[in-house]
């Protein structure tokens, strides 16, 4: 057999072998980028995604009624690295403080859950409620979710904050009516 015809008969072999060694480096560099950068769960609405999924129907019906009785605000108070206040008022639909309300809340990084921060809000008259200052771990983007309870009624409010920009807040586009 001439050399020409060994070269001819080894190239498919040869690239076949190129081909599955090049499929199993690109598997194991998907799996170790993976294993970096594991799932993350959204706690949108300051729940699970499964309880989310289940019961959508009921929030956004919820949320309908809740802005129908009342009006909740955040209160534009820049979004900084240090002592950052989170405030929002909440008034009736005749424009009266609301001074029984319950406000859940949380500041979260788009993505990730590892810096989370939960808010407790007191009221401080007026119908004006507000959390401790915090201090952010990273600057950037921050979702801002707050479910608000006035005795049996809950309501829903979410932000978008980034502190590079403090001024600018984004309502969330969903289904749900934003004030």
């Amino acid at each position: 057999m001439s050399q020409e015809k060994i070269d001819k008969a080894l190239r498919w072999p040869i690239g076949i072998f190129i081909g599955t060694i090049a499929i199993i480096a690109l598997s194991i560099g998907t799996i170790v980028v993976a294993l970096k950068n594991p799932v993350q769960m959204d706690n949108d609405f300051n729940s699970q995604y499964r309880n989310i999924d289940k019961n959508i129907n009921d929030i956004v019906a919820a949320n309908i009624a809740f802005k129908k009785k009342y009006h909740l605000f955040y209160m534009e108070h820049p979004l900084k690295a240090k002592d950052t206040l989170i405030a929002y008022s909440i008034m009736t639909a005749d424009n009266q403080p609301v001074i029984d309300a319950k406000i859940e809340a949380a500041l979260t990084r788009p993505n990730e859950v590892r810096n989370d921060i939960k808010l407790s809000f007191k009221s401080i008259g007026n119908g004006v409620y507000e959390a401790d200052k915090v201090d952010l771990p990273l600057l950037g983007r921050w979702n801002l979710y707050a479910t608000v309870s006035v005795g049996e009624d809950r309501g829903f409010l979410r932000l978008k904050l980034d502190t590079r920009y403090p001024k600018f807040i984004l309502p969330f586009e969903t289904a749900l009516p934003m004030n």
